[in-house]
């Protein structure tokens, strides 16, 4: 009896002791405690799923979810965010997004906490980068930035690039934390009070100019027509527009989606805004030539151009033909006002004009205009 007595009371230290060990040693590394994740998305209300599975709708907050990494996928069922995201044990990680029309077009930060030996502190990275950092008011430098160590308790971190949406939070320092920051500025697309262009002064029309020097606009002007709808759906800009037409002569739909005439439209009334560059100073003739197919229900394309112009009045009812595009240049012959030639190419102050006997020459824009016109698409 003794015997087993000595055998049960060995076999529950070894347990006792089994057990302590586990839970002291082994179980932080078995099994990590969980985490939290809050989910938000900014004008528009989305669907948050976590490693494939759906988790509810936004603003989500959730105070227990598997620590580590995850993949965060969010959806309103027109544009989707999905990125990695690390969900830290015993803390939150905060996710605010904007679903916009493409990846550049958005906005949003991601912010969690990790463990650190180096103090309080936190890191800040940004999408575009060199953006100039605030940490509660003062001036830290530009992104990517990380603090020096900070007090415990909340702080306000801000950060700010010139055509760019800025963007401020709040985080709170806890000890023995470093917080990561990311943040996606969102690039404006346009001012919020465009000017207007008057093509001539019996057009009925409106037509808004948003003209610029930034590549990033006008290098794609599908993605920037979308993203000025975008922006001024969910900026509540009081702004009313019926079409985009680009300085190619592309028309848009007011979602920004490719649009081709297929009948006459009344244009009085109407606003088009004008996606250009600033270094064109004007709009471009394929532009105009687009406005009117518009009108006239045409498919207007590059080659239905007629590259045109006509001679004006100069005061002697001829205009030189030169050389070159300068004064300085030969004169190889004259045109008579009111006559049109074709026009193969502009420099500033002069057009490039094919003469009757096949002879190119330079004419001076002063006493010349381009004539617009839109052909019929040709049939299939």
């Amino acid at each position: 009896m003794k015997k087993i007595i000595i055998i049960f009371v060995s076999a529950v230290a070894i347990f006792l002791g089994g057990s302590l060990i586990y839970l002291k040693i082994l179980k932080p590394y078995v099994i990590k405690p969980p985490a939290a994740l809050s989910v938000d998305c900014q004008d528009c209300k989305a669907v948050v799923f976590l490693d494939g599975k759906k988790m509810g709708a936004t603003p989500l907050k959730l105070d227990t979810v598997p620590s580590g990494e995850s993949k965060l996928l969010l959806s309103d069922g027109a544009y989707t965010y999905e990125d990695e995201v690390t969900l830290t044990p015993k803390t939150r990680t905060v996710i605010r997004r904007g679903l916009g029309p493409s990846e550049i077009f958005s906005a949003g930060e991601n912010i969690w906490l990790e463990k650190s030996d180096l103090g309080e502190t936190v890191s800040i990275l940004s999408n575009p980068i060199e953006a100039i950092v605030k940490v509660d008011g003062k001036e830290l430098g530009k992104s990517p930035q990380t603090t020096e160590t900070l007090s415990e308790g909340e702080h306000t971190i801000e950060i700010a690039k010139e055509n760019y949406e800025g963007k401020a939070v709040k985080v709170t320092v806890l000890k023995g934390f470093k917080i990561n920051i990311i943040f996606q500025l969102f690039p404006i697309p346009m001012p919020k009070s465009p000017s207007e262009i008057k093509l001539s002064e019996t057009m009925d029309y409106k037509l808004l100019d948003l003209s610029t020097q930034n590549p990033l606009l006008f290098s794609d002007t599908m993605a920037w027509a979308k993203a000025v709808a975008y922006y001024i759906r969910t900026r509540k800009l009081d702004i009313k527009y019926n079409y985009f037409i680009d300085s190619f002569g592309k028309i848009y739909s007011e979602k920004g989606e490719i649009y081709l005439p297929k009948e006459k439209i009344n244009l009085k009334d109407k606003t088009i805004i004008y996606l250009g560059k600033s270094d064109d100073k004007e709009v471009t003739v394929a532009a105009k030539v687009a406005i009117e197919g518009l009108a006239a229900g045409k498919e207007v394309k590059p080659e239905n151009l007629a590259n045109q112009v006509e001679v004006l009045e100069t005061g002697t009812g001829w205009l030189r033909v030169r050389s070159e595009a300068s004064l300085n240049g030969t004169e190889i012959g004259k045109v008579n006002v009111g006559e049109k030639y074709k026009f193969s190419e502009e420099v500033e102050g002069w057009y490039k004009i094919t003469l009757s006997d096949g002879t190119t020459g330079w004419i001076s824009s002063q006493y010349a205009k381009k004539l617009v016109t839109a052909e019929e698409p040709k049939s299939e």
